[in-house]
């Protein structure tokens, strides 16, 4: 089996003489007035601009192709070390960043324990599906998905834009439900179906049934439901598919192969632990821990 690949991103260590550097490629959306095609489309609830955020701190620029973003230092052509910056409130809003609706903004509710994925990791782990799926661009052509936690949708959201053939979103907080019909409605998003349920439960009462290409698990990090997610999606993976799991620490490939799953891939970004995994059947003599 070829070994999981890790990625760290955002962070960098200090440049060594002589000795060869990998390279992370960190796509980050274009901010309104600096660069970008003006092709904005606000959804749901007003949020912040990109603009107001800097204006207001939450990004800082530290000068040409240099700015502060969670904490991390970005210098496009070259990277330094630098001590943790303090940060502003984040801006309310993410964007989908490829794919038919590529910058569309989606609306960040004010809710304890809601965290959209970073783009930087969405970006990631839409090229390592692509891969996968053996097209280029980020496509997921006729791919079938779920997005347990949706929140914001904007996992789910971000493989219709790339072109699923079907997303269900599964969120138990009914008003982040409506909040997703409404940008499912606005988008025309006729391949998304949003189901105001708890995505345990649903997972645990569709064993046998569709089989999904990849299922997407990114709960509350205070929760503690990593596990019983991974349990309860396992069933609902076709023979190819793939688990995406997001968390605030790493997952072994030991601790995964006891629930069934063989790791991918793995990144880091700050303290989001993104890792991507294969269905395989769990080792002799082992439960889930």
């Amino acid at each position: 089996m070829v070994a999981a690949e890790t990625v760290e991103m955002g962070r960098h260590r200090p440049l060594v003489a002589g000795r060869a550097q990998p390279q992370v490629d960190i796509v980050e959306p274009a901010l309104p007035g600096h660069g970008g095609d003006g092709g904005d489309q606000p959804l749901g609830e007003a949020g912040v601009v990109l603009a107001d955020a800097e204006r207001s701190g939450t990004i800082r620029p530290l000068g040409t192709g240099r700015m502060i973003i969670d904490e991390d230092e970005i210098e496009i052509g070259r990277s330094r070390h630098l001590a943790p910056a303090k940060l502003a409130k984040a801006p309310h809003f993410v964007r989908i960043i490829g794919g038919q609706w590529k910058r569309t903004r989606l609306a960040v509710a004010d809710k304890p324990g809601l965290r959209p994925t970073p783009d930087r990791v969405r970006e990631t782990l839409f090229n390592w599906l692509a891969s996968l799926a053996g097209v280029g661009g980020g496509e997921l052509p006729a791919w079938h998905c779920i997005d347990a936690f949706a929140g914001t949708g904007a996992l789910g959201l971000e493989a219709a834009s790339r072109g699923a053939a079907e997303v269900l979103l599964l969120e138990r907080d009914a008003r982040l439900a409506q909040a997703l019909r409404a940008a499912c409605e606005r988008l025309g998003a006729q391949r998304v179906q949003v189901q105001a349920t708890d995505a345990l439960r649903w997972m645990a009462s569709q064993a046998g049934g569709t089989a999904f290409d990849i299922v997407f698990v990114d709960p509350p990090f205070d929760r503690g439901l990593w596990e019983a997610a991974l349990d309860a999606a396992r069933p609902l993976l076709s023979a190819d598919g793939r688990l995406y799991l997001e968390a605030d620490r790493p997952f072994e490939a030991d601790r995964l192969a006891a629930h069934g799953y063989a790791l991918l891939r793995h990144a880091r970004a700050g303290q989001v632990h993104a890792h991507l995994m294969a269905g395989a059947p769990p080792p002799e003599g082992s439960a889930p821990a």
